[in-house]
């Protein structure tokens, strides 16, 4: 048995009107009539927006960073003031409260140190803290009023120990016999009186006061006060006012800064005139243009020959007279009236070389 036979292939039917898409053999020959199709590209408009946008963006960020920096040196100008402010205040407090001394007793206690009753010296004993920096001395004025009727010699003792130290006495006779700084004999002192007396010691912790009559007495009853005032801050507080100060002159020299800089930011630069503008631009579109000819000795004047001069009669000779020094000839410029100026020879002609005026009257040389 024979395979069945194959469809027969579908013939491809064409319009007349095709033929007129294909290219005619006649279309290639010769040359062209008209000029080449330009390739498509990129067109200028968009390309132009973009660039346009970019710029006003460049713009816009300058002048926003600009005025961030503005704002940030107006706050930092405002901030370094304000500290300047606050060192002035913390070093003009410290100050005051280092002139102020500690007193014992205080200003709010009533009364004075009394002495006691019982003893016949009319002691009075108080414990005292002194402190301060080490290896400098702390000033204590003691305030002593004399309350009985007899008066008489007082010793002040500032003792470097605790009061219930038991080597006080021994202490008390050392500082007697080599005239500590916190010894003081008060002679004669009268009934009724009032004394200062003004010690040193060294800021060692735990002192004790003692103010007692030389010679001991049985009617001495209640017969002295006694009033501390140690000086302790004096020297540290001074240090840290100081240091205090020192740093507002600094912020004064920093915040001054900043605003120098604020003010150049914020002022905008002062522009010329619009008279200076215009001379200045017409002044330099002629040294662009370039110089012109030299001005023609006719425009400088008449330059014929001299008028002769009217005979005269003869004279006798006279003295002869001393030759007078040459001096240097004078260089005599004239304008062409371009803005350039050329140098005028003694017969009336002119040099080729242009020169032009600079702001300060120097004429200089024009080159190409």
């Amino acid at each position: 048995m024979q395979p069945p036979a194959s469809p027969p292939a579908e013939t491809e039917v064409t319009h007349p009107a095709d033929s007129l898409a294909e290219p005619h053999p006649s279309d290639s020959i010769g040359p062209a009539t008209g000029p080449p199709e330009s390739s498509p590209g990129p067109t200028a408009g968009p390309t132009g927006t973009f660039s346009a946008s970019a710029g006003l963006d460049d713009v816009k960020a300058v002048k926003k960073t600009r005025r961030q920096e503005v704002e940030e040196l107006r706050e930092s100008v405002k901030k370094a003031r304000w500290n300047v402010y606050l060192f002035l205040g913390v070093g003009a407090i410290l100050f005051a409260f280092s002139l102020f001394p500690l007193s014992t007793p205080g200003i709010w206690d009533d009364g004075n140190l009394q002495s006691d009753s019982l003893s016949s010296l009319g002691t009075v004993e108080a414990p005292l803290a002194i402190y301060g920096v080490p290896g400098m001395t702390i000033d204590v004025d003691v305030d002593i009023w004399v309350m009985d009727e007899h008066g008489g010699d007082i010793e002040v003792f500032l003792v470097p120990n605790d009061c219930d130290d038991s080597n006080v006495v021994s202490t008390i006779s050392a500082m007697r016999d080599e005239g500590s700084m916190g010894y003081f004999l008060l002679e004669n002192a009268a009934p009724g009186s009032k004394h200062t007396i003004e010690l040193e010691s060294n800021p060692t912790g735990p002192h004790c006061l003692i103010v007692e009559y030389l010679e001991g007495s049985t009617e001495r009853q209640e017969s002295l006060e006694v009033a501390i005032h140690a000086y302790m801050l004096r020297v540290p507080l001074g240090i840290f006012a100081v240091l205090s100060l020192g740093w507002s002159i600094f912020g004064f020299f920093g915040a001054q800064k900043r605003g120098n800089r604020l003010k150049e930011l914020s002022s905008p630069k002062k522009s010329p005139s619009t008279e200076k503008q215009v001379m200045d631009a017409a002044r330099k579109q002629k040294l662009v243009s370039g110089p012109g000819a030299p001005p023609s000795p006719a425009d400088s004047g008449p330059a014929g020959p001299p008028a002769p001069a009217q005979e005269t009669p003869p004279v006798e000779a006279a003295a002869p007279t001393p030759t007078p020094t040459p001096t240097a000839p004078q260089v005599n410029y004239v304008a062409s009236g371009d803005g350039y100026y050329f140098i005028q020879n003694e017969d009336g002609t002119f040099q080729p070389q242009a020169y032009y005026l600079e702001a300060d009257g120097q004429y200089i040389l024009y080159q190409e």
